[in-house]
């Protein structure tokens, strides 16, 4: 059975999104630092990076708002 369901998974995404909008400014400086990038490129990284979060987020809660359980595939007979 799916134990978080759409909401729960989002909340977490979403926490992830907010936590990369609060660290920004570590995250842009360790791209430039480490992967060579330019200021603007580096923060482009970083807001593409929350768009990809909230937009998976919202997926998300439109494809696993209602907790569904899977058939165990052990519990099948064989005919």
């Amino acid at each position: 059975m799916d134990k978080r369901g759409g909401d729960a998974r989002a909340s977490i995404l979403e926490q992830a999104a907010e936590l990369f909008e609060a660290e920004r400014d570590q995250l842009m400086a360790l791209a430039v630092r480490e992967g060579g990038k330019t200021l603007p490129n580096a923060l482009g990284e970083v807001r593409e990076t929350v768009d990809y979060l909230r937009y998976y987020a919202g997926r998300a809660r439109a494809l696993f708002e209602i907790r569904s359980s899977c058939p165990d595939p052990r519990a099948r007979r064989m005919s």
